[in-house]
């Protein structure tokens, strides 16, 4: 049902090959490889983990806050998307149709306060 959804919320973008980034709600194979079909690239959070997607194994690549790991996914149809989890505090896995998933530089997160008037802000910068 979700999948539908998305599809008519992203229609006027069909054959652009733009990205879709999404969250977890919406995020599963089977909405990847239907974006793909449409020339839509995406990047989605995969909550529960599907049966198809291959948690353990990137789980056990992927040990220590900071690793990621990246796996073929093919799916039904011989479809391929791909799959990785990246581990901070909880592992995020991922579902997406990029290529290739190369490391970035490392970051080294800090806070910072900000007082806008009476207002006080505490996020995190890069």
């Amino acid at each position: 049902h979700t999948a539908a959804v998305t599809l008519r919320v992203v229609a006027p973008w069909f054959n652009t090959r733009r990205t879709i980034v999404a969250d977890a709600w919406f995020g599963s194979h089977k909405l990847a490889y239907l974006l793909r079909d449409k020339e839509l690239f995406c990047v989605m959070n995969v909550k529960n983990c599907s049966k198809r997607f291959p948690k353990t194994i990137l789980l056990g690549e992927a040990k220590q806050r900071g690793d990621q790991a990246t796996k073929k996914v093919t799916i039904v149809g011989g479809h391929t998307v791909f799959g990785s989890v990246h581990r901070d505090k909880k592992p995020m896995c991922l579902v997406h149709t990029a290529g290739h998933s190369d490391r970035g530089p490392p970051r080294q997160r800090s806070w910072g306060k900000y007082k806008i008037g009476k207002m006080v802000f505490y996020c995190g910068r890069l």
